[in-house]
């Protein structure tokens, strides 16, 4: 476990985002990569350097102004699919229990960047559905009813492919999750999952209705899940406190997801240690996050146990201080 640590505002997150974008290609604050360039500048570059089997790989991403350059080792790629998985990582942030509380679009993410990073195949088979459905649309604000045929094609081969991988991924998730209830929820509080997909329709009717309305109106992109603790909506029945444990359940579900698909270690990631957690709530989950093989986290504080301390803009007294 390596901790970040230092005062709030001093930039400990900067750190765990450009890991994120070296690993995922994205942030896990913001969609619009313009919004953390530093102010001035017009380009950003992250390079992130690790070792795997005794072998040394570099990543590096570099986006701005003049566009996206992404390189693993000497290999140049015109997208980030490739390395999703190479180092697959898992992050959790006060945020997430927008993952209860927010829209199907905050749920779909989620199961799609767990997909996306352990196959290459769903990841493609997302791609191809998104381009199909932005022309479909195009098509349908425009009217044109005889281009809709080899769009909606293609949507119906990939939709099946992306939802039986969803139902299957939740699937596994729900097993792991009891591991999880035991290690960070209290005594007979049980979460469950429930997948609420999109019913892939099809015909003359539904293309009049889409027609009319301008926009695809079932398929993968408007699937769902439900959250549930004690098989209540937890949205609607579940404290905040209990939102939060149940969102760090499904963090290291997805984590257990991770290693047994992709057979690597996840890495974990943890922006502000025990954020709007109690005492009790915290303890257990540096006592779970103990227990990975890699982990790194951002606080105020050292937390207890930490391998290795990375202070920024004041000194802590730790048995190790590394350089990032």
């Amino acid at each position: 476990m390596f901790a970040i640590v230092g005062p709030n505002g001093i930039g400990k997150t900067n750190l765990l985002e450009a890991i994120t974008l070296a690993t995922l290609g994205r942030s896990f604050r913001t969609e619009n990569l313009k919004e953390i360039l530093k102010e001035g500048h017009t380009d950003a570059e992250v390079t992130l350097q690790f070792e795997e089997d005794l072998v040394d790989h570099e990543i590096r991403y570099r986006f701005g102004q003049q566009g996206k350059e992404i390189r693993f080792n000497q290999t140049a790629y015109k997208s980030y699919s490739p390395l999703l998985g190479v180092i697959p990582v898992g992050i959790v942030c006060p945020k997430d229990v927008i993952l209860i509380e927010g829209g199907p679009q905050y749920r779909r993410k989620y199961l799609n960047q767990i997909l996306c990073q352990a196959s290459k195949e769903y990841a493609f088979h997302l791609k191809r559905y998104t381009h199909a459905l932005e022309q479909k649309n195009a098509a349908l604000k425009a009217g044109a009813i005889r281009a809709l045929d080899p769009f909606e094609e293609i949507l119906d081969q990939s939709a099946k492919h992306l939802q039986l991988r969803r139902f299957e991924l939740l699937e596994e998730l729900q097993l792991f999750l009891k591991d999880e209830e035991r290690a960070l929820m209290n005594q007979n509080e049980t979460i469950d999952l429930r997948y609420a997909p999109s019913k892939i329709e099809m015909g003359v009717s539904m293309r009049a209705k889409e027609l009319e309305r301008r926009t695809t109106l079932s398929g993968p992109h408007r699937d769902d899940f439900e959250i549930l603790l004690n098989n209540k909506e937890a949205s609607i029945h579940a404290s905040e406190g209990q939102k939060r444990a149940m969102v760090l359940a499904l963090r290291f579900a997805e984590l257990s997801a991770l290693r047994n698909r992709t057979q690597k270690n996840p890495l974990l990631l943890i922006d502000d240690f025990g954020a709007h957690l109690d005492p009790i709530r915290t303890s257990r989950l540096l006592e779970r996050t103990k227990l990975l093989p890699q982990s790194i986290l951002t606080s105020p504080e050292v937390p207890q146990g930490a391998d290795a301390v990375y202070s920024i803009g004041v000194e802590y007294p730790s048995d190790t201080e590394l350089t990032l």
